[in-house]
Order: C-alpha cells, then structure tokens, then sequence
C-alpha cells in the first residue's frame, strides 16, 4: 500500500495559465486521466498481493493452467462465470475445474483423479483422458463471449444441484449416433473476506485494459482536436461601382458570406464590425483612372486612421494602389477604407478587400467572447 500513497503524495498538479492553447489545455487533460490510470494501476498491484496471499480452495490447485476463461454463459442462465481448467504439469489428471460467479462472487471446484468415475454407469465407451479433457475445453471456449470458437460437438451445460453444488455436464457427439456424457460435481468452495477481495481484484483486472483502451482514444481524439487546422476565419467583398475621391469603398459584393461571430456588414456597406479581438491580415487593392501619384487608400479602425497604401503603380496594364496591414484589432471595432487625397480620379469598380484573422486573442480592457452567440452584437 505504501506504492498507493507514494502515487497521491508525489504527483504535482500541472500549471495551466489562463489563456492556454487547446493543445497546453489538452496536455491538462491527459495529465489528469494518466493519474487516474495511475491509481487505478496501483490499487490493482497493491490489493493482488493480497489475492496471491489466499488461495480459498479447500480442493488442491494443480499447477498447469490449461484454459482461463473470464466471460463465459451458460445457456439461459443470467449470470456469468469466471473459468479455469488446470491440470498436473506433465499429465492430464489430476484435473481440477474451477468456476465464479462474477456476481455474487462464490466459487466451485471439482477435483478430477479417475475420467471414468464421470461417467454415467454403465456406460459403454471409454474415452482416454486427454480426449475428455480437450472436449471439456473447447465446450467451456464455446460458450465465452470472448470469443466466436465453434463447440465441434462438444457441449457443456450447467445446472444447479442439492447443498448449493453445481453439475457441469459435457456431452461429446461424433457423427448422428455415438455420444459420451459426463458429469462432473462441482462442490462450493468455502470463501473467506479475501477471497472476495481477489474476486473484486480480478474484475478490475478484465476492466482495466478496456478503460485503458478508452483512455488513449480519448486523448487520440483530443490531441487531434487540438492539433488539427482550423478553417480560416476570413471575410471578402468588392465594390461594383466607381469610387469618386474623398469617399469610403461600398463593399457591394461579397464574395465569401461573412462569419458572423466574427465580421458584421453595416447596413450601408462601408463599414465591417469587426467582433472578435485578435490578430488580423487586411489587404485592399484597387485600380484608378490615371497615374496619380498622392492616390492612396486609407485604413481606418473607428475613424482612425491606421494605415495606407503605396503610390499608385503600372502593371502593363493599368495604374493600380494596394494597401496591406498587420495588426491587432480590439472586438467591436468598425474597419473601413477611404480613397484619398489627390488631384481628382475615382477607383474602378471591382476594388477588393479581404481581411483574414491569424490568430484570436484576449486584450487588457477588451471583452472576450464566452461563445459564438456571445460576440454577437
């Protein structure tokens, strides 16, 4: 017990700050799960010690384990059974048969010293040991839900007898008329406090490699969660009408239908509510009527101006301006591009703009969002 309370008295709790990435949150996770599989593993290593220590028999315990089944039903019967079929080392008798009833936990065992002193009397055929003893294993493997094995003719059932015995009875049939039956005592075994103990212990046992199974695909599923790529978080428009100088771009068309959590079109068109705070990519360009060379286009977050475009280049065939820009955008913040100043001139129909966000992050003074509906305005 003393590996139990090392695993509690020793393992830190790991430090998560706020504001981790899914995949730190992750790592959180799969720290608290691998510690719960910890304490799991311990009780199991701590209480067999126990398990080892009591062997609830009062029928001797052959050494060589020959079959050990952990689910296996008897016909209609409701409950199920732990199985073990042990032999000599060396021999097939003596043969001991063990079952429990996984629940409530007693247990029977017949002690087999003579194969023929289980069959019925007067019985005309005489089978060796080894062939009674392989039918009785290949019955008791057809009837676990473990596995799909085919009986192959050899049938095992189990009833109930008087003093609280079980009468295990295998049935060998070969071709339509020849069978041999016999039928096998099984007396209860007297059960102490860890008996039932090591009874527990072998639940968790067949138990654990399931919820250990469970686990990994748990932390499979969350680190590919955490780790996958995001679809990007971006909004584009154009505008379909000149713009005259002086003037903001009417983003008439949308090209890719706004997220709306994220970027909200005003009514009038110029404006993009920007919803949630982060890091983002804005990129305009547009194509005016001549070489101007003090054309520019103005970025503006809330009427301030922020940013603006180069002079106005030739691409061989036209004279265009491009604008693009970094930065931190505040949630509920208004973002719009004005045209100007210069000597006259107005920008083509077409102009685009796109804004795309890298990376989403919580500001000093800025509200965050809980959830989607959360930053909706």
């Amino acid at each position: 017990m003393f590996f139990l309370f090392e695993v509690f008295r020793i393992s830190p709790r790991p430090l998560v700050c706020a504001g981790t990435s899914g995949v730190t949150a992750f790592i959180s996770k799969a720290y608290d799960m691998g510690t719960l599989v910890l304490f799991v593993c311990a009780v199991v290593l701590s209480l067999s010690q126990f398990s080892q220590a009591s062997d609830s028999n009062n029928i001797s315990l052959p050494k060589k384990v020959l079959l050990e089944l952990n689910d296996v039903r008897f016909g209609a019967r409701d409950d199920t059974f732990r199985a073990q079929i042990a032999s000599s080392d060396g021999d097939d008798l003596p043969m001991r048969i063990w079952l429990e009833s996984k629940q409530s936990k007693a247990q029977w065992a017949c002690l087999v010293t003579n194969i023929q002193d289980h069959a019925p009397s007067g019985a005309n055929i005489v089978l060796p040991a080894a062939v009674v003893v392989s039918g009785l294993q290949q019955g008791l493997s057809a009837m676990s839900t473990e596995g799909a094995t085919d009986s192959n003719g050899c049938d095992v059932m189990l009833t109930e007898s008087k003093d609280l015995h079980l009468l295990l009875v295998l049935e060998l049939k070969a071709f339509s008329t020849l069978s041999a039956t016999y039928e096998f005592d099984l007396a209860p075994l007297a059960m102490e406090k860890v008996d039932v103990l090591g009874a527990h212990i072998r639940d968790m046992q067949d138990v654990l490699p399931v919820a250990l199974q469970e686990v990994e695909n748990k932390l499979f599923h969350q680190l590919e969660k955490a780790i996958a790529p995001k679809a990007a978080v971006s909004i584009s428009l154009s505008t379909t009408e000149n713009t005259d100088l002086y003037n903001d771009l009417v983003w008439t068309k949308e090209h890719q239908k706004p997220q709306e959590s994220y970027f909200k079109l005003s009514e009038d068109k110029k404006m993009i509510a920007v919803q949630r705070p982060g890091i983002y990519v804005v990129q305009a360009r547009g194509s005016v009527d001549s070489d101007r060379s003090n054309t520019h286009l103005r970025l503006m977050v809330n009427d301030d101006y922020v940013w603006s475009s180069g002079a106005a280049t030739y691409d061989g065939f036209g004279y265009n301006i491009h604008l693009t820009h970094t930065l931190v955008i505040a949630k509920n913040s208004n973002v719009h591009v004005y045209y100007g100043p210069c000597s006259g001139g107005y920008i083509f129909p077409g102009a685009n703009l796109s804004i795309l966000l890298l990376q989403e992050v919580s500001l000093e003074g800025s509200q965050t969002c809980s959830s989607p509906e959360g930053c909706k305005v």
